[in-house]
């Protein structure tokens, strides 16, 4: 069970990620093109825009079942939604993950500046700190945490053929993630592939071991609160 100001923070979290995601997008209707953004549909060609709307669907998922939990309408978190929380919590992590260790080295502080730093850094922090301290309910299973590489190896194989197979010349994307630089592709695919499982899998554990520490800290209090009324009872 979640304390009702877990749930209010929670609540408050979501709703905030929810309402700034979908600003940042829907002002990618009315900016000037720039040599990243045409247009706002030109803007879903990107997995950082694509992470961030599953989080902001999942994030307002969580809305209405803290407020079903807040009016007694419900008595827990559905598990199906902190399963998707941690599934989008993950892409926007990967998100995060590839800005600072590959595309700030190559792109420089470009990439976190303005609204990219919000769907780059913001967001992915939010929803991460959130999954973790306010939304712990649910041990993941071993297979549950390798879901996030659905939507990850779905993108990953969509940029492939839309910028290797197709390529920009013919139609297809230009390789704005830089995966080509040097003609190294191939090594980037390992690279990518290998750091979507570790992104999974370490938010997955961190998830599990907060979890557990919630189970351990719950069972000591019940100890204690046992402990201490038992010479009352004598």
């Amino acid at each position: 069970m979640l304390s009702q100001r877990k749930i209010i923070c929670s609540l408050v979290v979501n709703a905030m990620i929810f309402l700034i995601t979908g600003i940042v997008f829907v002002s990618y209707f009315f900016t000037e093109p720039n040599a990243l953004i045409q247009s706002g549909v030109d803007s879903l060609r990107y997995f950082t825009t694509d992470s961030n709307i599953f989080a902001a669907l999942t994030s307002l998922l969580m809305v209405i079942a803290d407020i079903r939990l807040l009016t007694h309408k419900a008595n827990a978190l559905p598990r199906w939604i902190v399963l998707l929380k941690y599934i989008s919590t993950a892409c926007v992590m990967l998100t995060f993950s590839l800005t600072v260790v590959f595309l700030m080295p190559f792109y420089g502080p470009f990439v976190i500046g303005g609204t990219l730093f919000i769907v780059h850094v913001t967001t992915p922090l939010m929803a991460l700190l959130s999954l973790l301290l306010l939304e712990n309910c649910y041990p993941l299973r071993i297979g549950e945490m390798f879901l996030p590489l659905i939507p990850m190896y779905l993108y990953g194989i969509i940029y492939y053929i839309m910028v290797v197979v197709i390529g920009e010349a013919n139609g297809g994307w230009k390789d704005f993630y830089a995966y080509s630089r040097n003609g190294q592709f191939g090594m980037t695919k390992i690279f990518t592939t290998v750091a979507c499982i570790v992104v999974s899998v370490l938010t997955a554990l961190l998830y599990n071991w907060c979890v557990n520490r919630k189970k351990k800290k719950a069972s000591h209090e019940s100890a204690s609160s046992e402990e201490a009324s038992s010479p009352e009872q004598k």
